[in-house]
């Protein structure tokens, strides 16, 4: 009797020991994962600031009323962007009214220039997550990497299902551009660390489209 009971005992021991085992590694993933994300996040910071100051540069010499408009929507998003640094996810209703806001921005700037083609039907939306600003990230990435003239005007498309939202652009490649190389690897590394559902990058000689999937 005591040798079944110490063998039942070692067995308890050995039971527990091992499920906090699994406990103490799930807890280091999620820590893990947790900076990981705000390393990814924090990094939009300079990225957003670099593009979008350059734009600013440029855009005071032109048109010093366009100017201070766009600063005054470039710091209501700014102020979007500080009041969710912490977080790695928000309503996907709330980034899509951001990226209107930028691409409203885009459009004062280029006028005929850019064209945005907005399909995205918000009953998609209801209840979805993104991370904070993609969608702004693909909307700069598109202007940031291309020629953008009334003769050669820069289409966008935005379009949406259930499950994603797509951005497709037109290719006319800048040379030479200058990037951080931050936007397109930030914004893949970090669905990478929330979901097993893929970002799709799809380019060809005349277009350039991501996927992003709804959380």
């Amino acid at each position: 009797l005591n040798i079944i009971f110490t063998l039942i005992q070692l067995a308890w021991q050995l039971n527990q020991a091992y499920y906090q085992k699994v406990i103490d590694n799930e807890r280091f993933k999620t820590e893990i994962t947790e900076a990981n994300l705000a390393v990814l996040t924090h990094q939009l910071d300079p990225h957003f600031l670099f593009n979008n100051f350059n734009t600013l540069y440029y855009l005071i010499d032109e048109d010093q009323t366009l100017a201070k408009r766009f600063l005054k929507n470039l710091s209501s998003i700014y102020r979007h962007l500080l009041q969710r640094k912490d977080e790695n996810q928000i309503p996907a209703l709330e980034e899509y009214k951001i990226a209107q806001q930028y691409w409203s921005i885009l459009q004062e700037r280029y006028a005929e220039a850019l064209q945005v083609d907005n399909q995205i039907d918000t009953q998609h939306l209801h209840e979805k997550q993104l991370p904070p600003l993609v969608l702004q990230q693909l909307l700069e990435n598109a202007v940031k990497h291309n020629q953008i003239d009334p003769q050669q005007p820069l289409y966008i498309k935005l379009h949406s299902t259930y499950q994603a939202i797509t951005v497709v652009n037109k290719r006319n490649p800048k040379t030479p551009t200058t990037s951080t190389g931050i936007g397109i690897p930030n914004l893949m590394a970090r669905y990478g660390h929330l979901t097993d559902e893929e970002v799709i990058i799809s380019e060809t000689n005349n277009q350039y489209s991501v996927t992003i999937p709804l959380l």
